[in-house]
């Protein structure tokens, strides 16, 4: 090189990914020497004569545009070099950059038998060697442009920075106890297994700490969870759950049951449409009517499919009277009937005859009648009337009550001849005319001295027990009764009116070839008349019925929960983790709370009747987050460990200590050590391992930590293979082998993140005292080593941070330097009140959910660094994918078309893949051109771009060209832009002929 002044920063333009601090190569290096040598080897040129110079030759050489000497001067100059290797290749006139650089590959490639042409030529093709080492090494000692791991980590290492090493999954679990085994202290390491969610080894997780635990703690419910007070209509469409073979259909008849007193009473109601459900086991009912208006689903039953359809025996009822005679077939209902009675003797209407029963309508209810005597139905004449012979009486049905006994001489009809209205008379023998009484309907009756028929039987129904004597609500049937006829059943009596009543049993009699049953209420109507339904055989109740749909929150803020024993009581206390969990499988899934306040219950109402293990809980947090849970399908499980990816190992010997060395350091060379969460270290993780000195143990401390000098601390510097080095940050004491690592787990990565909700059900081994695991949560916060370029970029933020959050840009930094982030932008939200908000987005390590666990982990990892007062609030980030579809030109005499594919494709998703994208950054059509253009074997490339067809999410910009091409995709500062599948890239390859 030269110290002539050159302008070298089309080396070194901004965004170029290193410096190149070397200008030129094999070709200019060796007309470099021959420059120098031209200017040593010309005869007869005088010493001040421009040809001496070796610059003078190098740019002539080198230079397209180094204007030439005059032809003599040029003349003279090749006749005065007599080295012939020197001479050739020397341009014979002005050359332009092309020719130029063809003529100095020709001279680099140009093979001579000069030994000592060779041997500068293999001198200038070593100077290009060791010019590129050169160049690389330079670029390996600045922090923007080093590439190797061990040149960044020692980079770091001047401003106090160390690699951010991987992160071990982690959840938190509920622990389901044995029934019965009491209070429990289930130690750290507890083991659990289960396969990733793409297949392969099962990955073991332990619990990070002890948990002191309790059975009657593994499911905990609220207060009153298991009785739905929403209210409904019963003639609107109600999903009901199915218990039966057979649904209720439209038609059926039903008894609508409340299960509480202070309910509306039972109906008897009639279906009037059903629907069907996505769930089979749910149907949609609503019936006619619905005379009370609403029901509570947790105390409605409704009872459907009737053992048998039934018409009761009849009983005296209103004014007509039963009883029972020997002679039953000399009886006809609507004949009249003369009855006998004690004290009287009457005629009426007879009402019905069933079997051996006879109802005659007295107008009101005798329970004494002592004999029947059939009266002879006689046709009548309109107007008037003539008798049968020797007929002493004659009764009409006056308005079809009450019979009327025409013998008043009033009435007679005198023919002409006889006065007294006989219209036959002889001695013993006569008959009778007159006229029929107003408001008769012509129908009479004869009696012919027929005889009396004696009533046999009561005519009441008789006592079903001592107690249920109420004759108007027994009702009797024919034959065997039903065998699911108990006390309890239900029957819907169907009365002549139309109306419906739901009747519930309270207790039966069984006769010979009846029986008999006592309803709770009177029976209104007839019961020959009336159809009973019944007993019901299935029941159904309306879904959701046990589970109260109340919010768990009450108005304070507060739960009160039933717990069991006192001895689980004591375990519920400020500070003590717990999942609370949504039951139902479209519920709203599972939150890690805290308990923040417990308060005892010393006053109850009737309503809790058998819930009087009660306590009051209140949770830190946001409410919001509880917002969704209902009473019914919210279960809190107090037993709750947290777990992380790794599996506990036997101790190790690290070595001896010296005490004459200072920050000793020794190696552990073990690979995949586990790092657990801890918020106090700057990466927001920490060796899970437990190092001893002397048998005693060391704490852990950042390797930035300048307080832990001269401590008994001990930090970890993460190596380039995987293993670690162990920093003591005081001096040791001398001994031999008093070094271990007593303690420590292996199992780190993103691998750990595959480990989906509810994979884990159990321990690994038999647990004397666990039965099973409940994991709502994914496995998350799981994250590979940091690569280089995140270093490069983390870093100089960390000197900008220095460790704390006051600007936006250190909340962003803070959160980036978390082992389990990829990516975080911070941005102050206002409100009013004198807090401050900072949102902060967060795009988890391989894009992984932001669940409870690693939120809580990020608030207080930033929180401990941020100002008092400051409020946080942390978000996941919204994907916005793209399609791209692309044109490729390729020399196909060189290359295979497939290859070329599948490099093309591989280029694009690593170059738009998550990790290598930012919260907000631009999806330019742009970038897609540069990448592709990169792949070896692409000449040309044409693209386009656009947002993924059925996207929610929506950008904040979109820049198109004049013709409407799509050039630029702006997103939003929550969302990322990147390309999500294989599936979203279409490339087209043609030959650079086509």
């Amino acid at each position: 090189m030269t110290h002539e002044p050159r302008d070298l920063t089309r080396w070194n333009r901004a965004g170029l990914a290193k410096f190149d601090y070397v200008d030129g190569n094999a070709a200019v290096f060796l007309e470099r020497l021959r420059a120098a040598l031209i200017a040593k080897f010309l005869r007869g040129v005088p010493d001040d004569a421009p040809g001496r110079d070796a610059d003078f030759w190098f740019h002539l050489l080198r230079d397209a545009d180094h204007p030439m000497p005059d032809a003599g001067v040029w003349d003279g100059y090749t006749k005065a070099m007599d080295w012939t290797d020197l001479a050739r290749g020397l341009a014979a006139d002005t050359e332009n950059r092309a020719t130029r650089n063809r003529r100095l590959v020709r001279n680099y490639n140009a093979q001579s038998d000069d030994y000592a042409a060779e041997i500068m030529r293999a001198f200038a093709r070593a100077t290009h060697v060791l010019a590129g080492y050169t160049d690389a090494y330079m670029n390996e000692s600045y922090l923007g442009t080093a590439t190797q791991w061990d040149s960044l980590h020692k980079l770091g290492q001047m401003v106090n920075y160390a690699p951010v090493p991987g992160a071990s999954a982690f959840a938190d679990v509920a622990l389901l106890l044995k029934p019965g085994v009491g209070t429990q202290t289930i130690h750290a390491g507890l083991g659990m297994s289960a396969p990733p969610a793409g297949g392969g080894a099962p990955l073991v997780f332990e619990t990070l700490s002890d948990l002191i635990c309790h059975p009657d703690l593994n499911a905990v419910r609220q207060r009153r969870w298991n009785v739905n007070r929403n209210l409904f209509h019963a003639n609107t469409l109600t999903e009901w759950a199915l218990s039966g073979k057979k649904p209720p259909a439209p038609g059926d008849v039903v008894a609508l049951v409340p299960g509480k007193l202070t309910e509306p009473s039972a109906k008897g109601l009639r279906i009037n449409k059903t629907r069907t459900t996505p769930n089979p086991d749910f149907l949609k009912i609503a019936t006619e009517t619905d005379p009370d208006g609403t029901w509570r689903k947790g105390y409605a039953d409704m009872w459907y499919a009737p053992d048998q359809t039934a018409t009761g025996i009849p009983v005296s009822f209103g004014t007509v009277t039963f009883v029972t005679v020997d002679e039953p077939g000399r009886f006809t209902p609507g004949n009249l009937v003369e009855v006998r009675r004690p004290d009287e003797t009457v005629v009426a209407v007879i009402a019905a005859v069933v079997e051996n029963r006879i109802g005659v309508d007295l107008g009101v209810i005798h329970k004494d009648v002592d004999a029947l005597r059939p009266l002879i139905p006689y046709d009548f004449k309109p107007g008037y009337v003539d008798t049968a012979l020797n007929v002493d009486k004659i009764f009409f049905n006056a308005g079809g009550t009450v019979s009327v006994e025409l013998m008043d001489k009033t009435n007679f009809v005198a023919p002409s001849s006889v006065e007294t209205g006989a219209v036959f008379a002889a001695e013993g023998i006569f008959a009778l005319r007159f006229r029929a009484p107003v408001s008769t309907t012509y129908a009479g009756a004869l009696n012919l001295e027929a005889d009396f028929v004696s009533v046999t039987g009561a005519d009441y129904p008789p006592k079903v027990s001592a107690i249920l004597s109420n004759p108007s609500a027994t009702v009797g049937f024919l034959g065997k009764p039903p065998k699911l006829l108990t006390e309890g059943s239900y029957f819907v009596a169907h009365y002549p009116d139309g109306e419906l009543a739901a009747l519930r049993v309270r207790g039966v009699r069984k006769d010979k070839n009846q029986y008999w049953v006592h309803f709770n209420s009177k029976i209104t109507h007839p019961h020959e008349k009336t159809t009973f339904f019944g007993p019901m055989t299935q029941v159904i109740r309306p879904r959701d019925h046990d589970r109260n749909m109340d919010p768990i929150l009450d108005d304070e803020g507060k739960i009160v929960l039933l717990v069991q024993s006192e001895a689980a009581k004591a375990l519920i206390r400020q500070g003590r983790q717990v999942i609370i969990e949504d039951m139902r499988e479209t519920g709203n899934g599972s939150v890690l709370a805290t308990v923040d306040a417990v308060n005892a219950v010393s006053k109850f109402t009737e309503v809790d009747k058998g819930e009087r293990d009660q306590v009051e809980v209140r949770f830190s947090g946001n409410s919001s987050d509880f917002g969704k849970f209902v009473t019914g399908w919210t279960v809190f499980r107090f037993n709750t460990a947290p777990i992380g990816h790794g599996e506990t190992k036997p101790g190790k010997t690290l070595g001896s200590g010296n005490g004459e060395k200072p920050r000793q350091t020794l190696p552990f060379d073990v690979k995949g050590v586990s790092f657990s969460p801890d918020p106090t270290t700057s990466t927001g993780v920490r060796p899970d391992i437990t190092v001893t000195v002397d048998g005693d143990p060391w704490d852990h401390a950042d390797l930035t930590d300048a307080t832990a000098e001269d401590t008994p601390r001990y930090s970890v510097r993460p190596c380039e293979d995987g293993t670690l080095d162990i920093v003591f940050r005081r001096r040791l004491p001398s001994g031999r082998n008093n070094i271990r690592v007593s303690r420590y787990r292996v199992g780190h990565g993103a691998v750990g993140n595959a480990i989906g909700p509810r994979a884990i059900t159990k321990p690994k081994s038999k647990h004397p005292h666990v039965d099973g695991i409940v994991q709502p949560f994914a496995a998350t916060g799981g994250a590979d080593r940091e690569e280089t370029d995140t270093i490069r970029q983390n870093a100089g933020a960390s000197i900008a941070a220095n460790n704390r959050a006051v600007s936006l840009q250190d909340f962003t930094r803070l959160t980036r330097r978390h082992a389990s982030v990829w990516d975080a932008r911070a941005e102050q939200v206002v409100r009013p009140g004198r807090a401050e908000l900072v949102r902060i987005t967060v795009v988890p390590a391989n894009g992984a959910p932001l669940d409870t666990a690693l939120t809580k982990t990020l608030k207080t990892f930033v929180a401990d660094k941020a100002l008092p007062g400051t409020t946080l609030e942390f978000q996941g980030f919204s994907q916005l994918p793209m399609t791209i579809d692309a044109t490729l030109r390729i020399d196909t005499t060189r290359y295979l078309e497939q290859d070329i594919r599948e490099a093309a494709e591989a280029a694009l998703i690593n170059a738009f893949a998550l990790k290598n994208r930012q919260l907000g950054q631009a999806f330019y059509v742009a970038k897609v051109l540069a990448t592709l253009e990169q792949v070896s074997g692409v000449e040309t490339a044409q693209a386009t771009i656009a947002v993924k067809a059925g996207t929610t999410t929506t950008p904040d910009q979109l820049f198109k060209s004049r013709t409407g091409a799509l050039r630029a995709v702006y997103p939003r500062a929550t969302q990322v832009c990147l390309l999500a599948a294989l599936s979203d890239i279409t490339l087209t390859i043609t030959g650079l002929t086509q």
